[in-house]
């Protein structure tokens, strides 16, 4: 008896390297299997500018696979029973989610609303809405008299910073598409003044780290990684893990990042690294070893130039 489903996507040609992207993900996370031993991608003559995805795998995971790969926008060829439920089951569950989000949405734009016109929020309003930037923003207006207001939404933070991360690193990991998106927001964090005034270190480094964790999961986003050991609004310690996950990448398969090294050879500033990295914290001996090479080959190569 055959345990395994066959999953049929067809796929415009503009989409097939964003699909290539998604399925690599799901697979990654449900099953050990090789991708290009259970994918095959073919272009169906009789559809033209298209691909056709047949992914193989076994039943015990197939519905799953079927629900994740819903969720991230692919759309399924409903040829067996089992399939079209293992959809049906995904939109539901979509569009329950959607239902919710519409209606948190319209239960926030009503307190905003409403808070707008007093120009005022409670910290109670505030642990509602859960928008870590707003508290920020909030806590800074306090005046004398509000004092105790303000170190009430301080104490709030690191809550909803953990959510937001916690959030932005599962959405990050769903596709390629979803991963600039969450590193865009989870930069936001990582870099934002304010919370390093407030001493949000564990916020700001976990927030730094799930973007070195989403760069390191695609190549494209591999580049991205210098501009994060570059910055000046983080923590010394992200600039250098920033560093060591970039150079580690390159000096393993240089041919394939062959961009980002130019790239880094001339925006790199090594000088700022070699001084931060004395101020962050500790690395073991392997990682001082990898640093110290990855300072020695920039600075080399940018004498070439």
């Amino acid at each position: 008896m055959n345990s395994k489903i066959k999953i049929l996507s067809v796929v415009k040609r503009k989409d097939l390297d964003e699909t290539k992207e998604i399925f690599k993900s799901v697979i990654e996370k449900l099953c050990e299997a090789d991708l290009s031993e259970i994918l095959k991608i073919g272009e169906p003559t009789q559809i033209p500018n298209q691909f056709l995805f047949v992914l193989e795998v076994e039943k015990n995971i197939a519905v799953e696979v079927i629900k994740q790969l819903t969720y991230s926008g692919i759309a399924i060829v409903k040829n067996d029973p089992s399939i079209r439920a293992a959809v049906a089951e995904a939109n539901f569950e979509i569009e329950n989610q959607q239902a919710n989000t519409i209606q948190r949405i319209k239960k926030e734009d009503s307190v905003k609303n409403k808070l707008q016109k007093r120009g005022n929020y409670s910290v109670e309003e505030l642990a509602f809405l859960r928008d870590w930037q707003l508290m920020v923003e909030v806590a800074l207006n306090q005046s004398g008299n509000d004092i105790d207001k303000g170190r009430k939404i301080i104490e709030l933070l690191p809550e909803i910073l953990n959510e937001t991360i916690e959030k932005e690193i599962e959405l990050g990991a769903r596709s390629l598409g979803a991963a600039k998106n969450s590193i865009e927001k989870l930069l936001a964090v990582t870099e934002n003044e304010t919370l390093k005034r407030f001493h949000f270190v564990g916020s700001i480094k976990k927030a730094g780290e799930a973007v070195i964790n989403l760069c390191s999961q695609h190549q494209e986003l591999t580049g991205d990684l210098i501009f994060l050991a570059n910055s000046t609004s983080t923590l010394s310690i992200i600039n250098v893990k920033a560093f060591l996950a970039f150079y580690k990448f390159i000096s393993e398969e240089p041919e394939k990042y062959e961009y980002e090294i130019n790239v880094a050879i001339r925006h790199l500033n090594t000088r700022a690294l070699d001084t931060v990295h004395l101020v962050a914290a500790d690395l073991n001996n392997d990682e001082k070893v990898l640093f110290n090479k990855g300072i020695e080959f920039f600075r080399e190569n940018r004498k070439k130039i």
